[in-house]
Order: C-alpha cells, then sequence, then structure tokens
C-alpha cells in the first residue's frame, strides 16, 4: 500500500521548509507566482506581494520581524504589536500602553514627541532621540497630537547659523539680525495661522529654538525681537506683563480691507453676516481671512466701522453698507 499524495505533499513543503533558512520576514524578496507562498511560510499573517517583497497583511504590522495585530485591530487570536494590551471582549481589540501613542504611518505604539527614550527607534516616526527626548526631525513638527508631521515651511538660511540665536553687539550687525527675526516671527505665525501668540509656550517652539543646532533665543532676546514687532506694529500685548500678545502679518486695516473687498465681490453691502460665518463657514473657505482670530476680526471690523463701511451688532455679527 503506497503513502497518500496528501502525505507526500506535505512531506515534501516540510522539506521545502527545513531546507529555507532563514523564513521569510517583512520586507525579504520573494517570487508571487511561487507554491506554497514562501512569505506565509515565514508568517501566517504576511504575504508575498505584487511588487516582489514579503509584507504584512491589511490590519498588521511589521514589529521586531514579525506581523501582529495593529492598533485597533481585532486580537482575538493574534498577539498585539508590542506596548499595546489586548483589551475588550466582543471583539477584544489592541489599544496602546500608557506613555505610547499609535504611530499612524506604521500600526505601531511608540513614544510621542517631547517623550523619553533612549533610541530613535523607540519614537513616532520622522523623530529622533535627543537628549533621552523624542526630537522631531527638520521638516516636520508636532502640531499637537504627539507625531512628527510634515511641515512645509521654508525656514531661512540664518536659522541654521548658531550666531542667529544670541542677541549680537555691534549695532550695525544687530539691525540686520533683528530685521530677519522680524520676517521669520510674521512669515512663521502666517504660515501657521498664529494670530495670538503664548511667549512661554513660543519659548519652546521650533519658531525660537533650532533642536538640530541646540541652539534658542531666550527670554531676553525673543523680548528684544517682539519689542521690534511691536514698534513697526506688528504685535499687540494683551497684558501688562507682556507675556501674551496679537500677532498681525497683516495690520487689522489690512484685514479689514480684505474682508471687504471680498464682500463687495459677493454682492453682500447692505447685508448682515455673523462672524462665525465670515471666519468659519464654507462660503469664505479658501479666503486669507477664514479662520481668523476673533478677536482680530473685530479689530478688523472696527476699522470698517470707522470708515463707515460695516456696524458691528454686539460682537455677534455685522452689517456691510
Amino acid at each position: 500500500m503506497g503513502i497518500p499524495s496528501a502525505v507526500l505533499a506535505s512531506f515534501a513543503i516540510a522539506q521545502c521548509i527545513c531546507g529555507r533558512a532563514p523564513l521569510a520576514t517583512p520586507g525579504d524578496p520573494c517570487d508571487p507566482e511561487e507554491y506554497p507562498d514562501p512569505c506565509a511560510l515565514g508568517d501566517p499573517n504576511m504575504e508575498c506581494m505584487g511588487n516582489g517583497r514579503c509584507e504584512c497583511m491589511d490590519g498588521y504590522a511589521d514589529d521586531a520581524g514579525g506581523c501582529k495585530v495593529e492598533v485597533g485591530g481585532d486580537c482575538f487570536e493574534t498577539e498585539c504589536v508590542s506596548n499595546a494590551d489586548c483589551i475588550g471582549i466582543y471583539p477584544p481589540f489592541c489599544e496602546c500602553q500608557e506613555g505610547f501613542i499609535e504611530d499612524v504611518s506604521t500600526g505601531l505604539c511608540k513614544t510621542p514627541v517631547e517623550g523619553e527614550c533612549t533610541v530613535a527607534e523607540e519614537c513616532v516616526s520622522h523623530a529622533a532621540c535627543i537628549d533621552s527626548e523624542c526630537v522631531c526631525n527638520r521638516g516636520f513638527q508636532d502640531y499637537g497630537n504627539g507625531l512628527c508631521e510634515v511641515m512645509t515651511f521654508d525656514w531661512p538660511w540664518q536659522y541654521t547659523f548658531p550666531p542667529f540665536f544670541t542677541i549680537q553687539p555691534n549695532a550695525a550687525t544687530r539691525e540686520k539680525q533683528l530685521d530677519a527675526w522680524r520676517h521669520l516671527v510674521l512669515d512663521y505665525c502666517r504660515h501657521q495661522k498664529i494670530y495670538l501668540l503664548d511667549v512661554n509656550e513660543a519659548l519652546s517652539s521650533p519658531l525660537f529654538q533650532n533642536r538640530e543646532l541646540n541652539r534658542k533665543l531666550g527670554f531676553e532676546g525673543v523680548s528684544v525681537v517682539l519689542d521690534g514687532l511691536q514698534k513697526t506694529g506688528n504685535i499687540e500685548w494683551i497684558d501688562k506683563q507682556k507675556r501674551r500678545c496679537y500677532v498681525y502679518w497683516k495690520t487689522p486695516e489690512e484685514w479689514g480691507k480684505l474682508i471687504y473687498k471680498w464682500v463687495q465681490d459677493k454682492g453682500l453691502t447692505n447685508s448682515v453676516c455673523t462672524l462665525f460665518e465670515l471666519a468659519q463657514g464654507d462660503d469664505t473657505a479658501g479666503e486669507e481671512f477664514h479662520g481668523l482670530h476673533n478677536d482680530v476680526l473685530i479689530k478688523a471690523l472696527k476699522t470698517l466701522e470707522a470708515r463707515r463701511q460695516a456696524e458691528i451688532i454686539a460682537e455677534e455679527g455685522v452689517k456691510f453698507f
């Protein structure tokens, strides 16, 4: 009596597996036409893709050379990625442990920006471990969610020049330096749509601190820069302690003219608009003043009132003339 063909096939596969050393891991080259799938032999949650590489299936992430359930995935039968726990019952799912966040580009649980680290691999994507802290690489920025996202802001050449972060004693050099800082602050705030600047928060932001150079403009230097911006009418202090200020890359008068031009173009003279409609409404989406801080918006509308082109109604609406 002969050996069943199914047994022979299993034996043949077993021989192939024994002869394949080591088994495939994510990223290894493979032949999509090969059977059985060489990637699946290495990990049942991995397959050979059309690009000729072994990749984790949807819902799984490459974690230390194996495919594990990514954050939010069903972990009923498969282990979660590192730094995640399988919680819940129907169905159970993977959730990052305290102190870690989902790195959306990898599906892994990583240390967020400003979290403690020993090596860069512990941090979210596009971050380095500097002085035991996760810091976004140049060209990326944390927008408040602990991740490093692409930053398209074009830093001036001075930003990579260490002396730029020390107020220079020579009068002529100092004047050029402060002018460069003035343009940088206004360009940065315009790009980030910062209408109200908190000095304490700004001190640790990329605006005044270049972590790659390990250089920052100190409190006294920032005060000198902001005082210069006040003299040119580009900032207005909110409190006597000079902790918070409005930033005017466009003055209230310029904002007012921009808004009134839109009103005329839309045929809205002799009409009433709410402040919300002006700053957040769908009709102004795409306009430069869309998203304008409410305080700055009111200041802009008051310049139109002074020219008898508008009347503010209880600081909630405005009628244009």
